[in-house]
Formats: C-alpha cells, sequence, structure tokens
C-alpha cells in the first residue's frame, strides 16, 4: 500500500509496508530543513505482519519551531 505519515510529537512518522524479502530495490527516506541538504534516516521499527509483509517505520527528527520540515522518498533499484 502507500505510505502513511502521521505527526508524532514534532517529527513525523512514516509507515510503509515491504514485502519481506524483496531485495530487488531499496527504500530511502530522507529529511531535510532546506531543500538542499538531505539526511537519510532508517527505520525505528520493522514490524513482521505474518502475511509474507512486513511494516517498517521512519521517524523524522522533530523540527517545531524550527521552521519548515520536508521529508522526501526515493526507491532504487538494485
Amino acid at each position: 500500500g502507500p505510505p502513511r505519515f502521521l505527526p508524532l510529537n514534532g517529527g513525523l512518522a512514516i509507515t510503509v509496508d515491504q514485502r519481506i524479502g524483496a531485495d530487488d530495490a531499496s527504500l530511502i527516506i530522507q529529511v531535510s530543513s532546506d531543500l538542499v541538504t538531505w539526511t537519510s534516516i532508517a527505520p525505528v521499527t520493522v514490524v513482521n505482519n505474518g502475511n509474507g509483509t512486513q511494516t517498517l517505520t521512519y521517524v523524522t527528527p522533530v523540527m517545531q519551531g524550527r521552521g519548515p520540515g520536508f521529508a522526501r522518498m526515493e526507491v532504487v533499484g538494485k
């Protein structure tokens, strides 16, 4: 399914479902405060859904009070 975005303690939680063993592409989540400098973030949780998929949750740094924050997602084929 599509990624889900939810506010979380001044940051943003990004949740993505992925087929377990899907190694033909990598998912890269990056955050920025200025749309120029981007920093990759790793998932903070990976949950096996018991149906051949897993749910990855990424959490952006807290941006509240520091101006705008941006996130982007890239799928890179191997």
